[in-house]
């Protein structure tokens, strides 16, 4: 009884051994595929150490490494066991046969190996079993719509390629009766064209094929669900006989995203890092404007992008929408490349000023999950005490303690020096002492107010007309300081209207002619 008792403690101390057995598990996904198409390498290991990468010399890697870790059940114990997993993305340089591991992962004084996968590489194109049928193999001449993927999510790039398999070479030029297209709305940017120099030979089922594509194209499709092709239809010459082809219509899925996207989502799918710098924060006062450069680097829809939103602190102003510098070129990946944000921002505050770092979310389509980008870390501004700046500031807090500084900053006097083709000029002054004028038509129209309601509603209406008079006076000073003549006087033109409204008492959602504002101020 003893014995077999022993013997089952023995097998449970197995069956517990095994269960927390460390292990190292390398995927390639495609394992058949041709030059230069992306290849996934996946390592995942219950040890937590280092990663010894085996490589062939001739798999080059692409835009980044990723790791990220999860927890899983173990089936053996019932157990759950944190995962670590590391995604490889790239692309073999030249065809062949190659072996990629074994990986190795070292813990301490142990270190386990993973499996080894072989990887088969072709020159020319590598079509996929749900691309052609065996009947299409029996036939002189068949034609595909090649994709990157059968399913993408919402914003993903998508490759298609028209590709023609023919068992005789061509004796001519094709014709192109029909091209393939894609319902509903999708944007497109070609990435070649057809040319007969592009014919090469390839072997499907140990068939040997002439082969050529054409009209290759990556594609952002917009809506979610099945994609609808129309096939192509192109006649190949053989001999003297010609020999009409019908494309096959593949199947390809769009995911929408998925839910609990982070705030400082801006839209990205793919692979992007961010970088900021500020561009002249030296010798600054208060009521000066400093240029932040936001960079975004990556691949994906990288042209798509929405408008970053900066977390500044008090004390500082983005005026205007940035500037776009848009450095990219369209790929087998989307949009590669750049963008660079150039946001204009006002210092209210003297001081020390710190700009704190970047912090965006994209979601990476294969990974599948949403990723965090920070640029290196925060910087500091020092600003410097502005006598003007704060005599002006004082007139406006005169006007209405419930109206922020941030909402009414003043423009900052300019440097001697500046040049300036109308610096010095009436016109100058006039822009400097517009923010007091402004105080004096809003001090004009709220003493006249006699009931609190109808004081409070006409309040509330003066402020926005004051926030369109600041508004366009510092277009106006930013416009000064680039020496833009139409542009200063066109926005202190409309400054000056806005406070011919309110002091006038008129509706600011109608627009007046000058000879209008003239007649009523008049009255």
């Amino acid at each position: 009884m003893k014995g077999i008792i022993l013997f089952i403690v023995l097998i449970l101390f197995s069956f517990e051994a095994l269960g927390q057995k460390r292990k190292v598990e390398l995927t390639v996904s495609p394992d058949v595929v041709s030059v230069g198409q992306n290849v996934t390498i996946t390592i995942k290991s219950n040890m937590e150490g280092e990663l010894i990468e085996n490589l062939p010399s001739a798999f080059i890697k692409g835009y980044g490494m990723n790791t990220y870790s999860q927890y899983i059940q173990d089936v053996n114990t019932g157990q759950m066991i944190q995962e670590h997993i590391v995604v490889i993305n790239g692309a073999f340089s030249k065809a062949g046969s190659f072996k990629v591991g074994p990986f190795y992962v070292k813990e301490g004084n142990i270190s386990k190996k993973s499996n080894s996968v072989m990887v088969t590489v072709s020159s020319g194109p590598v079509a996929t079993t749900n691309d052609f049928s065996k009947d299409q193999l029996k036939k002189p001449a068949f034609g595909i719509i090649e994709r990157s993927s059968n399913k993408i999510y919402e914003g993903q790039a998508l490759v298609l390629n028209a590709r023609v398999y023919s068992k005789y070479e061509p004796s001519g030029q094709p014709l192109l009766k029909r091209n393939y297209e894609v319902d509903g709305v999708v944007e497109s940017h070609d990435l070649d064209q057809f040319s007969k120099n592009y014919i090469e030979t390839t072997t499907l089922k140990k068939v040997e094929f002439y082969t050529f594509s054409y009209d290759k194209r990556v594609i952002f499709p917009s809506t979610i669900g099945m994609l609808k092709f129309t096939p192509f239809n192109i006649m190949i010459p053989i001999g003297n006989q010609g020999y009409d082809v019908q494309s096959n219509i593949p199947q390809v899925e769009v995911l929408p995203l998925p839910a609990g996207a982070p705030k400082n989502f801006i839209g990205g799918v793919g692979k992007f890092e961010v970088s900021q710098e500020i561009v002249a924060n030296k010798g600054l006062k208060q009521g000066d404007v400093f240029t932040l450069n936001l960079k975004i680097t990556g691949e994906g829809n990288l042209h798509n992008l929405e408008k970053p939103k900066l977390a500044l602190p008090s004390g500082m102003i983005i005026y205007g929408d940035p500037t776009l510098t848009e450095e990219y070129t369209f790929g087998s990946k989307g949009a590669q490349g750049s963008i660079t944000y150039s946001y204009n921002i006002q210092v209210t505050k003297e001081g020390e000023q710190k700009v704190p770092a970047a912090n965006l979310s994209y979601f990476d389509p294969y990974l599948e999950k949403y990723m965090v980008m920070t640029s290196a870390g925060s910087e500091t501004v020092t600003v410097a005490k502005s006598k003007s700046f704060e005599i002006a500031n004082a007139k406006i807090d005169d006007i209405d303690n419930n109206v922020s500084i941030d909402q009414l900053a003043p423009i900052a006097a300019y440097k001697q020096g500046q040049n300036s083709t109308i610096f010095g000029t009436s016109a100058y002054w006039v822009g400097l002492s517009s923010p007091i004028l402004l105080a004096l038509f809003y001090l004009l129209f709220t003493k006249k107010q006699s009931e609190k309601n109808e004081k409070n509603e006409k309040i509330a209406v003066v402020k926005e007309i004051v926030q369109k008079c600041s508004n366009h006076l510092e277009e106006a000073r930013l416009s000064l300081s680039q020496n833009q003549e139409s542009s200063f006087y066109s926005n202190l033109e409309k400054g000056i209207q806005n406070m011919c409204i309110a002091s006038a008492k008129l509706d600011p959602g109608m627009i007046y002619s000058r000879t209008e504002l003239y007649d009523h101020l008049k009255l």
